[in-house]
């Protein structure tokens, strides 16, 4: 019996954890660059598009941390919360 609960609770973490991006899904306008935004999808990947193109990748947050994975193997990092993303220069994104 105790082992059912523990698998129970187990699989209610991991169903948790795999919502926890569900909140933060959505477009996200640059603050200082009219016209650029990041959009994060529910299957965890994200658009970028900026000035200098387009760009694609996975996206994981942890906490109050955003993780941008480009497909290109570059990382970005930043902070996210309620309807604002700050990015690592200091650049807010509002969810739209």
């Amino acid at each position: 019996m105790k082992l059912a609960y523990r698998l129970l609770s187990i699989i209610s973490i991991i169903a948790i954890a795999g919502c926890s991006n569900a909140s933060f899904v959505g477009k996200y306008l640059s603050t200082e660059h009219e016209g650029e935004y990041i959009e994060l999808n529910k299957d965890g990947s994200f658009v970028v598009s900026q000035e200098n193109g387009v760009h694609r990748g996975k996206f994981e947050i942890k906490e109050r941390d955003i993780y941008l994975k480009f497909d290109d193997g570059g990382v970005a990092t930043g902070k996210i919360g309620g309807n604002t993303l700050t990015d690592p220069d200091g650049v807010k994104w509002v969810k739209k």
